[in-house]
């Protein structure tokens, strides 16, 4: 008999697909779609999937189910949309032809990408934080598949840096909180 009959329709396994637009531009979504209609075509009837997304929060767009044509609906709905907080922290180099308002605008706009930068590191280790959190009671093998095109872990200049007042900035306590709750549910991250 299979794992999954012999405990009584208990999912062997709960995958949950992180679509992770707060860090990633999705300049080609239809690839990235494509891949996980593949991903999804392996389904097994015993496996149990949900798709969330992070952008402005993190929203559920299909909860835990084995119906492919569900999630594949649920997927097709979705428009990856850049988050201004990534564009926000990507700003374009500054050329006005004046070289001190240039470096005026280049502080400037390091302090606005450092600000972003930092709320989407800590946007982000809450989504995994309580992703984890709501998976710690699922019984079986618990997945988070994370669809990122990255995820800055350290911010600030390097110790030679020239200017004091931006220092390096670390997020060990973020992380390690998120860590502590990714062990506590038993949950292999795939990025």
């Amino acid at each position: 008999r299979r794992a999954a009959e012999r405990r009584g329709g208990t999912p062997t396994s709960v995958t949950v697909i992180l679509l992770d637009g707060l860090n990633t531009r999705f300049q080609d979504p239809a690839s990235a779609k494509a891949q996980l209609v593949k991903f999804l075509g392996q389904l097994q009837p015993h496996d149990r999937l949900a798709i969330c997304a992070l952008g402005n929060g993190l929203r559920v767009l299909h909860d835990f189910t084995n119906n492919t044509a569900s999630l594949l609906r649920s997927l097709a709905r979705f428009s990856g949309r850049n988050s201004s907080e990534l564009e926000a922290s990507n700003p374009e180099e500054p050329n006005t032809g004046d070289e001190e308002l240039d470096q005026f605008l280049r502080e400037a706009n390091q302090r606005m990408t450092d600000f972003y930068t930092i709320r989407r590191v800590e946007r982000t280790l809450e989504a995994v934080e309580g992703i984890a959190n709501h998976l710690t009671r699922l019984p079986g093998r618990k997945n988070l598949i994370w669809v990122s095109g990255g995820f800055p872990l350290t911010l600030g200049l390097d110790a030679e840096a020239t200017d004091p007042a931006r220092g390096k900035r670390t997020f060990s306590r973020e992380m390690e909180r998120a860590a502590r709750a990714v062990n506590n549910a038993n949950l292999a991250i795939y990025p």
